[in-house]
């Protein structure tokens, strides 16, 4: 099972899916681009090795490496 991801410091864990959404909502509302931060804490290796298997969009990347990552992502 791959891994979780927390866009508020630990205090919750989500999928993919639903961290997508919270990104889309946060751009939305608050014209907060929430992506660069995510990436910026992503494993540089892993990361990468995503990135060369060329996923469609940026939920299929998260989720990509969600699935790779040793640890959950915490954001924030």
């Amino acid at each position: 099972m791959g891994k979780m991801i927390s866009l508020d410091n630990g205090a919750s864990f989500m999928t993919a899916a639903e961290a997508m959404q919270e990104i889309e909502r946060n751009k939305q509302e608050y014209g907060i681009d929430l992506w660069d931060a995510i990436v910026s804490a992503m494993d540089d290796e892993i990361r990468e090795k995503v990135h060369a298997e060329m996923p469609e969009t940026e939920l299929e990347f998260l989720q990509m490496y969600l699935k790779e990552a040793n640890d959950d992502l915490i954001i924030g």
